[in-house]
């Protein structure tokens, strides 16, 4: 099972082991994709995050390997990295990102008014 954590350090852990992510351009790569998670990103957005808003004339192009890198990664885990005009979309579930199951968790639980 992959697991995708957002809360606290970044991480890709794989059947219990974490798995390296990459440097900082790869780890923005993935933060962009968590953030919006089940959407696709354009690549001109992802190339803004990647780069730190300072994309070179070729920033597709290394984003691409960016993404290629990424997806070994996941590789082997039931998360995917998708190409998908006009770019690319991570499809994780809930029960794969610990932000998204913190969410739930408070979604699931009593509101304040419920409390007293």
């Amino acid at each position: 099972m992959t697991d995708l954590r957002a809360l606290g350090s970044l991480a890709v852990v794989v059947d219990g082991q974490e798995v390296p992510i990459g440097g900082p351009r790869q780890r923005r790569l993935l933060a962009a994709l968590l953030v919006h998670r089940g959407q696709v990103v354009s690549v001109d957005r992802l190339a803004d995050a990647v780069f730190a808003g300072e994309p070179s004339d070729a920033a597709a192009t290394t984003l691409r390997s960016y993404v290629a890198r990424m997806r070994r990664v996941l590789d082997g885990g039931d998360v995917e990295l998708v190409t998908q005009a006009p770019g690319y979309a991570l499809r994780a579930g809930v029960d794969h990102v610990d932000a998204a199951r913190f969410e739930a968790l408070l979604d699931a639980g009593p509101s304040p008014a419920d409390l007293g």
